[in-house]
């Protein structure tokens, strides 16, 4: 079986701030409106992005083959981890 592998941004490296900017923007479009097919597409395909696999399939076919619960599991990692709250600055 394919093991997803789902990379967050490296606060460190360079473009951090744009990935992290289209996580947040997405995950709040999708929060405020759960049947939106626009941000849905936008959250799998910055997933795709993030992702790898352990046997070299496609990260997107990967993605393709997750449970509801599966894909909630992955969202909410990735916001954890990759997205700042407003108390990581101060």
């Amino acid at each position: 079986m394919t093991k997803l592998i789902v990379k967050p941004p490296d606060p460190e490296a360079p473009g951090y701030t744009g990935k992290a900017y289209r996580i947040a923007k997405a995950a709040a479009e999708l929060q405020a409106n759960p049947g939106s097919s626009i941000a849905f597409v936008s959250i799998i395909d910055i997933l795709a992005e993030l992702s790898q696999t352990d046997d070299g399939t496609d990260a997107m076919a990967a993605l393709q083959e997750l449970t509801r619960d599966q894909l909630t599991e992955v969202l909410k990692e990735l916001n954890t981890s990759s997205v700042p709250t407003p108390s990581a600055g101060s």
